[in-house]
C-alpha cells in the first residue's frame, strides 16, 4: 500500500486515478482487520474530494484552452474571402471602373468581403452595384489576386457590364468613382498589384464584351516608330 500522500499525487481522475470507494476501502483495510495510519500523514475525505475538484477543473480549463487555440489557427489559416468586378461601360467609350475609398483616398477597383452565408458571385455583384452606383450583369470570372500583397485576404473578380445611368447612390465607403479608358484606369490605381491585375485582363475582357480597345499611348508611339522606320527604309532605297 502506497503512503496516502502518494495516492493523492497520483490520484489525478485524467490519468486514471483511483475512485474514492477504492480510496475508502484502502483506509479502512481488510474485513476484520482495521488499518492504523499515521494521523499526521493521512489524508482526510474532505481533502480527497477537494484535489478531485481542483483537478476536474483544471482538466475543463486546459481542454477549454486548447480549443480556443485551435479554432484561432484554423481562422488564421483560412484567408478572408472577397469579391468583386471590372466594371465596363459602353456609352462614351469602352471604360472601367475604378472607385475612390474614403479612408485612405486609394483608387481601387470595386470589391469587398463576403457577408456571412453569401454566395461569392453574388457577393461581387452587390459589391460593384454598391461602390458604383450601377446595376450590374456579371460575365466570366477572370481571376483571383491577393487583397494586398502578405495578407491573407484573396479577391475574386469577373467581368461586368454596367448599365448606361447609375440607380443607386454610392455606399459611405466609397468618396467618388471614375470610368476610364483602360490605359488610364490601370495607371489611376493606387496599389501596384491591382494595376498588374487589370493590365493582363482587361484587354480579354473589352474583347468578350465586344469592345475595341482604344490604342494605348505605348501602342500609338510603337505605331508612329513602325510608321518612320518605313519612311527610311523607303528613302534609303531610293
Amino acid at each position: 500500500m502506497p503512503h496516502p500522500s502518494s495516492i493523492c499525487a497520483f490520484g489525478e481522475t485524467r490519468f486514471g486515478g483511483i475512485s474514492r470507494q477504492v480510496w475508502d476501502r484502502r483506509r479502512a483495510g481488510p474485513v476484520g482487520r482495521p488499518r492504523c495510519f499515521n494521523t499526521s500523514s493521512s489524508l482526510s475525505i474532505s481533502q480527497f474530494d477537494s484535489g478531485i475538484e481542483e483537478t476536474s477543473k483544471l482538466a475543463h480549463a486546459t481542454l477549454v484552452a486548447h480549443d480556443v487555440t485551435m479554432k484561432s489557427q484554423a481562422k488564421h489559416r483560412e484567408p478572408v474571402l472577397a469579391a468583386g468586378g471590372i466594371v465596363l461601360r459602353a456609352d462614351a467609350g469602352p471604360c472601367v471602373a475604378v472607385v475612390r475609398l474614403r479612408k485612405n483616398n486609394a483608387w481601387v477597383l470595386p470589391k469587398g468581403k463576403l457577408k456571412p452565408g453569401e454566395d461569392v458571385r453574388e457577393a461581387a455583384k452587390r459589391e460593384a452595384t454598391e461602390e458604383t452606383g450601377h446595376d450590374v450583369a456579371v460575365h466570366e470570372y477572370l481571376g483571383e489576386i491577393p487583397s494586398e500583397p502578405g495578407r491573407r485576404k484573396a479577391v475574386r473578380f469577373w467581368r461586368m457590364q454596367a448599365a448606361a445611368e447609375p440607380s443607386h447612390k454610392l455606399m459611405d465607403d466609397v468618396k467618388s468613382v471614375k470610368w476610364l479608358p483602360l490605359d488610364e484606369a490601370v495607371a489611376k490605381l493606387t496599389h501596384p498589384h491591382e494595376r498588374a491585375f487589370l493590365r493582363r485582363v482587361g484587354p480579354a475582357a473589352l474583347q468578350a464584351a465586344g469592345f475595341t480597345e482604344p490604342p494605348t499611348l505605348v501602342g500609338r508611339i510603337r505605331t508612329w516608330l513602325r510608321g518612320l522606320g518605313r519612311g527610311w527604309t523607303a528613302a534609303s532605297r531610293s
